[in-house]
């Protein structure tokens, strides 16, 4: 069996069936950029724990203040996740800045 003057198939316009652009599992968390969110919302929970624990043990302002460390840190820590994603989002579509 002689191949000679057989057409060789182009890959140039095949479909890509292994780089997809659709979100893969733990995409966001193996984003670096996403970690100092998630920090701000850790040390959120620990406050609300800590608030929580000082309500329950008579200790009211500690846990007053505990509790609007918490809010606060929420808050934080969404509003960065939210910046760090919308760069990432104007970056994929070709917007500078």
């Amino acid at each position: 069996m002689n191949n000679v003057g057989a057409q060789t198939l182009s890959l140039d316009d095949a479909a890509d069936i292994i780089h997809s652009d659709e979100a893969r599992p733990g995409k966001k968390l193996a984003d670096a950029g996403n970690w100092a969110g998630f920090v701000l919302l850790l040390f959120a929970a620990l406050a609300g724990i800590g608030a929580v624990i000082a309500t329950v043990a008579g200790f009211f302002s500690t846990g007053a203040i505990s509790a609007v460390l918490a809010a606060v840190g929420i808050g934080a820590g969404m509003a960065v996740i939210a910046v760090v994603n919308r760069w990432h989002l104007r970056v994929s579509r070709g917007h500078s800045g």
